[in-house]
């Protein structure tokens, strides 16, 4: 029998950085997004699904078994301007950055 991966957990700081990588890609951040799932150590799939949950919440098709987490940073992040957003991601990705 194969042992499973342990699932992610999933963090707020995951998923304002998911959203942000959705919404306007890595172009104007300090690292790009293979660099960015390794230092959150996302999962590729996981990754992907996340953003498909961000589109259905869009309305734009997508998965909608949606976790809480997510709802909330959709909401608290969906009308804030690219800057703003920007600002806490890389806030977040320094901060994963001192830490390892």
């Amino acid at each position: 029998m194969v042992a499973k991966e342990p699932l992610h957990r999933w963090s707020w700081s995951d998923d304002v950085v998911v959203y942000y990588l959705h919404r306007y890609g890595d172009r104007d951040l300090p690292r790009n997004e293979d660099q960015i799932l390794k230092l959150l150590d996302l999962k590729v799939g996981s990754y992907v699904r996340r953003k498909e949950n961000i589109r259905f919440l869009e309305g734009r098709g997508g998965l909608p078994n949606i976790a809480l987490l997510t709802k909330y940073v959709y909401e608290a992040f969906k009308d804030e301007p690219k800057s703003h957003h920007q600002t806490h991601v890389i806030k977040i990705l320094d901060w994963h950055s001192e830490k390892k």
